[in-house]
């Protein structure tokens, strides 16, 4: 058996130490302590650390909440068509109106005809109409 000479210069170490009273033992329950007082530590400023980004996020982020009838402008995920980029492509479509509120987030959308939209859309791709009632059918 191969023992490096960091190997040989820790188990004289620990030897020493069983001589002078303190056992293997001992600093084994020492380093858990340590360990369990460091992670106890690493808990507290994680929670910390949370609860910052919570009340960052909460100061900044905005309810986005419709009601029936409300003017509101779609943002379409664009698609790859071949030969045109997303990049120059419309992301926002509309005016449309909202129809029916289905849960706090979730719409469902008509065309300015009256014509009723498929599917249902989060709000996070909605936005109010700025020109509410003047707001013809174009894209942005």
């Amino acid at each position: 058996m191969v023992v490096s000479l960091q190997d040989q210069n820790y188990i004289q170490q620990l030897r020493e130490e069983e001589r002078e009273g303190r056992t293997v033992d001992k600093q084994v329950e020492t380093l858990r302590k340590r360990i369990n007082i460091l992670e106890q530590l690493a808990h507290k400023n994680q929670m910390e650390a949370a609860g910052r980004q919570q009340s960052y996020h909460d100061a900044h982020a905005k309810a986005h909440t419709f009601d029936v009838n409300d003017s509101v402008w779609y943002y379409r995920k664009s698609s790859m068509a071949r030969g045109v980029t997303s990049k120059l492509k419309y992301s926002w479509t509309g005016p449309f109106r909202v129809s029916k509120v289905i849960g706090p987030v979730t719409y469902v959308l008509e065309d300015v005809d009256g014509n009723q939209l498929p599917g249902t859309y989060h709000a996070r791709y909605l936005y109010k109409d700025p020109n509410r009632e003047t707001g013809e059918g174009r894209e942005v």
